[in-house]
């Protein structure tokens, strides 16, 4: 079983919309026998633990430093420092990265991906994370 670490804008997000994506994608993934982690799991522990920002990214860097790979949602133009962060130390270490991308949105990440995707709403979000071959 394969593991990736989903890196997605968190900050000025609707949170129930949040997790409907990361629950979407963590769905999908498994039809691949991939296991995920998002940052979004341990939010409540982060919060009760009253952690930082830079700690909570020292937490994501070790847990993308021991995966297999991070996936990348984006779902519109707004960017966020977090998940361009994310990006960078998984590129940096040679991770493989797959970005999905909504239609909506307007990005660059891509350059940096194994694999990009395209997709409407979460019905195809879906489906297209399932068609992927990993």
């Amino acid at each position: 079983m394969k593991h990736f670490y989903i890196a997605y804008r968190h900050t000025g997000e609707d949170i129930m919309e949040l997790e409907k994506r990361i629950r979407t994608v963590e769905t999908a993934m498994a039809t691949n026998d991939v296991k995920v982690y998002a940052t979004l799991f341990d939010e409540e522990s982060f919060q009760a633990e009253h952690k930082s920002a830079g700690q909570i990214m020292e937490s994501a860097f070790q847990k993308i430093a021991a995966m297999d790979g991070l996936f990348v949602l984006i779902m519109g133009d707004a960017k966020s420092e977090g998940q361009l962060m994310e990006v960078g130390y998984a590129y940096a270490l040679k991770k493989p990265i797959i970005v999905a991308v909504h239609k909506s949105a307007n990005t660059y990440v891509h350059e940096l991906a194994s694999h990009t995707f395209v997709f409407d709403d979460l019905a195809d979000l879906s489906t297209k994370i399932m068609g992927l071959e990993l």
